[in-house]
C-alpha cells in the first residue's frame, strides 16, 4: 500500500481566531511580544509565510494561552444572513 503524506502548514487563519477569542488586537500583541513588528503580523495574518519565526509563533501563541499545534487548524469566515444581501 502506497502512503501520501501531507505536509500540514501553520494557518494564519487560525491566529486571527485565536486573537479574537481572547480580544488582542495586533497592535496589543505587538506591544508584548518582544521584537514583533505590526509589518511582519499584518503581513502574516494576510498569509504571506516565512515572515514569522516558528519560534516567535510559539511566544505569541504562549501569550494567548492556545496550544502551538492550533496553529495548524483551517478556519473560515462564515457569511451571515445580513452580509448575503
Amino acid at each position: 500500500m502506497d502512503v501520501i503524506i501531507l505536509k500540514s502548514e501553520i494557518k494564519p487563519s487560525a491566529l486571527k481566531v485565536a486573537m479574537g477569542y481572547r480580544g488582542i488586537s495586533q497592535t496589543e500583541l505587538c506591544k508584548n511580544i518582544n521584537g514583533l513588528s505590526q509589518s511582519n503580523l499584518s503581513k502574516f495574518l494576510k498569509g504571506y509565510h516565512g515572515v514569522l519565526s516558528e519560534e516567535k509563533l510559539k511566544e505569541i501563541m504562549t501569550y494567548l494561552n492556545f496550544p502551538f499545534a492550533f496553529l495548524y487548524h483551517e478556519f473560515r469566515e462564515l457569511k451571515t444572513s445580513a452580509s448575503l444581501k
